[in-house]
């Protein structure tokens, strides 16, 4: 999916620049860059698979890490799996 600069602006400050689901530090221009440290995606908090729509309010700024862990579950389900963040680790 593509997102206008505004959009990315908007969901990368949603949260001050930090992953939702676990605080690390993300770098806006590494949006997109899955290799990047910092890099970041745009997670659908209630995925579109399992009825979530593609908008604004369901967008969170997310390390690649948590996306792909956090996988088809809600923010909600992830977060009560999640005992760490991940970068403890």
């Amino acid at each position: 999916m593509s997102y206008s600069d505004e959009e990315l602006e908007a969901v990368y400050d949603s949260n001050n620049g930090f992953c939702y689901h676990c605080g690390q530090a993300l770098v806006f221009s590494a949006y997109g860059d899955r290799y990047s440290p910092w890099g970041w995606c745009i997670d659908h908090g209630n995925p579109l698979s399992r009825g979530g729509v593609h908008d604004p309010r369901n967008w969170r700024p997310s390390c690649y890490t948590c996306n792909e862990k956090k996988h088809k579950n809600t923010t909600s389900e992830y977060g009560m799996r999640r005992e760490r963040p991940h970068y403890f680790d």
